[in-house]
Order: C-alpha cells, then sequence, then structure tokens
C-alpha cells in the first residue's frame, strides 16, 4: 500500500493539467517525443464515509498517432473510519482509445473511441468485471478570462460478471459533466468547478438511480507541481464496484495534482 501511494505521488507530479475530466487535447500531437501524461483526474480525497483515491495515467502507442494505452486505478480506503484501515475496493481500468482531435478553434475538439476493461481483481462471490465500447466527445468554449467544458461519453456494457448482471441498470448507458475554469484568476492561480451526471436504467432516464459527482478544485499558488485543493460530493451509485447497487453520499476534501 505504502508502494502504492508512493507512485501515485510521482505521477501527479507528471506533466501539467490540460482540461477536465480527460485531459490533453490541445498540446497532445506537439510533442515529438513519447512520454507519460495525465488521463482522468488524480486526486487523494478523505471525509465521510471514507477515503478514496484514483490514479490515472495514459500513453501514446506512437507519437502523433492519435492511438492511447490508458491505465487507472481507484480504490476505497477505509484509513480514518476504521483501526485496521483496510482497503475495501480496488477497481483497475485498462483501456484502449484512438483520438481524433480537430484544431480548427471550434468548440467541438473532437472524438475519442475506445475500449475499456474495469474489474476488482476480487474472486467469487465478490468478483466484478465488466467491459465497454465507447465514444467520447468534449466541447470548449472560451468566455471571457474562462473557458467553459461540456462532455458526453456513451457507452455499451458486455461480458459482466455473473455478480454484476444488474450493472447497467444502475450506470445507464452514457454520462456527461459540465465544468468551468480560470473564472477566478484575479485571486487564484487555477480553479475548476464540474458537475458530471450519469443517470442510471437500461434507458439511461432514471435519475433517481445513477449518480451525481460534484467538484471544486483550486490552487492559490502558482507552478506546475504546485497542490489543487479538491473538494468532492459524490451521490449515487456505482462509485465502488463491489456495492454498485447500494446508494452511496460522499462528501471528501484532500488534493489533486
Amino acid at each position: 500500500m505504502k508502494s502504492l501511494i508512493l507512485l501515485s505521488f510521482l505521477v501527479l507530479s507528471l506533466n501539467a493539467w490540460a482540461g477536465p475530466d480527460r485531459v490533453g487535447y490541445e498540446a497532445d500531437d506537439q510533442r515529438t517525443f513519447v512520454e507519460i501524461e495525465r488521463h482522468k483526474r488524480n486526486y487523494f480525497i478523505s471525509g465521510e464515509p471514507n477515503t478514496k483515491a484514483q490514479l490515472s495515467i495514459k500513453i501514446p502507442v506512437k507519437q502523433g498517432s492519435g492511438h492511447y494505452l490508458g491505465y487507472s486505478q481507484r480504490l476505497i480506503w477505509e484509513l480514518f473510519t476504521e483501526s485496521s484501515s483496510p482497503v475495501t475496493d480496488v477497481n483497475f481500468n485498462p483501456e484502449y482509445f484512438y483520438r481524433i482531435t480537430r484544431n480548427d478553434g471550434g468548440i467541438w475538439r473532437g472524438i475519442d473511441l475506445g475500449a475499456e476493461h474495469q474489474s476488482n481483481g476480487g474472486d467469487d462471490p465478490k468478483s466484478r468485471s465488466w467491459n465497454s465500447i465507447y465514444a467520447y466527445v468534449p466541447f470548449e468554449l472560451e468566455l471571457g478570462d474562462g473557458n467553459i467544458f461540456f462532455s458526453v461519453k456513451t457507452f455499451a456494457l458486455f461480458g459482466t460478471d455473473e455478480e454484476n448482471k444488474g450493472f447497467r441498470d444502475y450506470v445507464g448507458w452514457y454520462e456527461f459533466e459540465f465544468a468551468t475554469r480560470d473564472f477566478f484568476r484575479s485571486i487564484l492561480s487555477y480553479d475548476e468547478l464540474y458537475v458530471a451526471v450519469r443517470p442510471g436504467g437500461k434507458e439511461g432516464v432514471r435519475f433517481t438511480m445513477g449518480n451525481l459527482e460534484v467538484g471544486a478544485r483550486f490552487k492559490v499558488f502558482r507552478g506546475k507541481t504546485a497542490p489543487h485543493a479538491f473538494l468532492q460530493y459524490f451521490t449515487g451509485y456505482g462509485e465502488s464496484q463491489l456495492t454498485y447497487n447500494q446508494k452511496t453520499h460522499a462528501l471528501r476534501i484532500g488534493l489533486s495534482l
């Protein structure tokens, strides 16, 4: 566990944050060498009812080709709530995707077409896994000194474990996110506010299922490696694979880079 935490902070110190949920649309094809890059949000946050951490990276298969391999790992940790501090769930999420980037200045930034797998590495009856193919479409609009982001991700699930055949009933088949960035430059070095929604049900219209996540990231001190304060609220289903069908309400605060 200590090695995992150390690795997480080493990766968090990599290249600068470039956008909301999935990172890197504006500069990927301008690099001339292969490097590990951030992918989704990286953070370590704690609160009620437990601690959550996520490490997410991507690497181009060939620089400038648009082909990427990604890997994300999220854990739920009873760090301060139980004396033995067990890690109650770990989610492994490898993926491949092909990125088409638009550079003509329009608000539609491109599209990611990919396939991913997610599992908790557990044995029966605690084994949980699923596969999906997906399309992720981001939009960005400059407004004054800041930027507005909107993204939609649609996915088709297949290959679910017997233990979580009803997973789609709780997470649906699409998610969308709205985010703002750098609207408070006069007082902060960086600021980001976001709302992510994943409706549940096979038809994707059951807002009593699915989940809602609201977050705020900001930093006062300048510098690429300066940490961000990160406040996140989650409510709904699917935060943990092991307990995907149990509703969770969680308010956590911590660091993100």
